[in-house]
């Protein structure tokens, strides 16, 4: 059965397995696909393995059921068409770093803090945990932004667009609205992530759903 990347990735923010220790992350075990030994037996992956690998390295935006960003999430890259972001670590700090859709990007990551440029627009944010849900504020795309995520949804605006997004089978679905244009959305968010840290998953969506 191939597993759902958004889903898995929701129980990174609802478990804490997102900003968790490394010990407490190897007990999430996201997005691998298993070959496992019982009893001197060899258990095979099922024949969606792999889909579920693909599932657990995809980030996807979709907008009206046309995918707007297909972009792959491994290691510490993030590529995809025009993407090219490597996650680095300077003088103690992480640092997003590289060019997307042919915008420079350098954010850099102290605890909850996220602050850099996306081309010329400043990004000031606070990423900070209450509970279960992940609230963010700050200056996104030259705009005042606030988002939350927890178990049950993704609300609020990121830059220029606001999201009213519901957990659903297989990811988040609901509507976006950058300016005058209102549309259904989807979001899925690879499990490969898991060890990345709040702030560093925040740093993330402000970089690809700041703006249409």
């Amino acid at each position: 059965m191939r597993a759902s990347a958004l889903a898995a990735a929701m129980v990174l923010f609802s478990t804490g397995c997102v900003g968790a220790s490394y010990e407490a992350r190897q007990d999430c075990g996201y997005g691998s696909s298993k070959v496992q030994a019982r009893a001197g037996s060899v258990v095979q992956a099922d024949d969606d393995a792999d889909d579920e690998a693909d599932a657990a390295t995809t980030f996807a935006a979709r907008a009206g059921g046309t995918a707007t960003q297909l972009l792959r999430v491994e290691g510490d890259y993030i590529t995809g068409p025009n993407v090219s972001i490597g996650r680095y670590t300077e003088d103690g700090e992480r640092v997003l770093r590289g060019v997307a859709y042919g915008t420079p990007v350098e954010m850099r990551i102290h605890r909850r803090r996220i602050s850099g440029a996306i081309g010329n627009a400043p990004v000031e944010m606070m990423a900070r945990r209450r509970g279960m849900s992940l609230d963010v504020h700050g200056l996104v795309a030259q705009r005042l932004s606030r988002f939350k995520i927890d178990e049950q949804r993704m609300v609020g605006q990121i830059g220029g667009c606001g999201y009213a997004l519901e957990r659903v089978d297989g990811g988040f679905a609901g509507r976006r609205s950058c300016g005058s244009r209102t549309g259904n959305f989807t979001l899925e968010l690879p499990a490969s992530m898991a060890s990345w840290s709040d702030a560093e998953v925040a740093a993330v969506l402000a970089l690809f759903l700041g703006q249409a």
